[in-house]
């Protein structure tokens, strides 16, 4: 009996190790890659395409152009004057001239603050996102273990519907984290201490 319970709970285990250890492959690609612009920029382009996606379906007499606007303002730090002028463009012209301006204020961005300080700004970025939502989305797994038992009053395998929950989960962890450090990226910034005085 007891044999059989610890084999059921290490099934269990077996999915957030899974899980684990692909969040610490990628943990251990952002401390040792030199090539975390290209996967920001990718994320980056990736949540303004879908943006202009969102705002831009249909007619384009229906289109919220000025919703669009709003929305971009929360990833690209854009000056209060900027007035864009989408009227009679396509929602493809809309898109390459939005992924432009993206990657011109990221190399804006890296002129000001170095090369050097640009590379560790992505890195401790990544590092807090991908940390933060992780620990939430073990919490989640353990609320998600702890509720799974009632499927079995529906006819349903607990363990398989753990699995496949927690798989939905890992992929939507995985969209937020692209998701979040998009939409923080152009905002962050690295903060100098000040030299502490010997007492």
């Amino acid at each position: 009996y007891y044999f059989d319970l610890r084999k059921h709970l290490l099934e269990y285990d077996d999915v957030v190790n899974q899980q684990r250890k692909l969040i610490y492959d990628q943990r251990r690609l952002i401390l040792t890659s030199d090539a975390l612009k290209e996967t920001i920029l990718g994320m980056v382009q990736e949540e303004l395409g879908a943006m202009v996606a969102r705002y831009t379906a249909n007619d384009p007499v229906e289109w919220d152009l000025p919703g669009l606007l709003s929305a971009v303002r929360s990833i690209l730090p854009l000056p209060p004057s900027f007035s864009p002028r989408w009227d009679g463009m396509s929602s493809e012209q809309i898109e390459q001239q939005l992924l432009d301006l993206s990657q011109q204020i990221y190399e804006a961005k890296e002129q000001q603050l170095g090369s050097e300080m640009m590379r560790q700004l992505e890195r401790l970025l990544m590092l807090h996102v991908v940390d933060t939502l992780w620990v939430r989305h073990l919490t989640a797994l353990d609320e998600l273990r702890e509720g799974i038992g009632l499927r079995a009053f529906g006819q349903r395998d607990p363990l398989i519907e753990y699995k496949r929950e927690a798989f939905d989960m890992f992929e939507e962890l995985k969209a937020t984290i692209a998701h979040d450090t998009a939409r923080k990226i152009y905002f962050a910034n690295v903060m100098r201490e000040p030299m502490r005085r010997p007492v």
